[in-house]
């Protein structure tokens, strides 16, 4: 399994792979307001492929902070198809893309049922996150 950043050619296996996302974890999304996002942001996206196929991606997003470490990591989707290491694979080379740009620190927006999955992965909580609906 190849990782590796994305390309425009990319952009019909990508968008098959969010709306995958999107079943997987119960949102609806809207494939191509996503790739035009991805577009506009400075956000990197990883992708992994096998025998010439894409079998999962990674969104990776650096955000300013007015506070050390002033940088921060926040991965934004991370989906690897099922029965593939893609997942693993792409966060590892997540952090390895994030400690190259000079991050030393993530941040990543989970659902509380995640919060075992991602402390067996050395993230731990910092933060509380309150959301109302309009």
């Amino acid at each position: 399994m190849t990782i590796r950043e994305w390309c425009s050619e990319d952009e019909r296996e990508l968008k098959r792979l969010f709306l995958e996302y999107c079943a997987a974890t119960k949102q609806t999304g809207d494939a191509d307001a996503c790739w035009i996002g991805w577009q506009a942001q400075e956000v990197t996206v990883l992708v992994a492929e096998q025998d010439g196929r894409l079998c999962g991606f990674g969104s990776l997003l650096t955000v300013p902070l007015a506070v050390s470490p002033y940088k921060a990591g926040v991965p934004q989707m991370l989906y690897g198809e099922p029965g593939t290491r893609a997942a693993v694979l792409l966060m590892k080379a997540g952090i390895a893309w994030y400690k190259q740009q000079g991050i030393t620190s993530l941040l990543i927006y989970t659902a509380l049922n995640q919060e075992k999955l991602w402390a067996k992965r050395h993230f731990r909580p910092k933060l509380m996150v309150m959301e109302r609906s309009l």
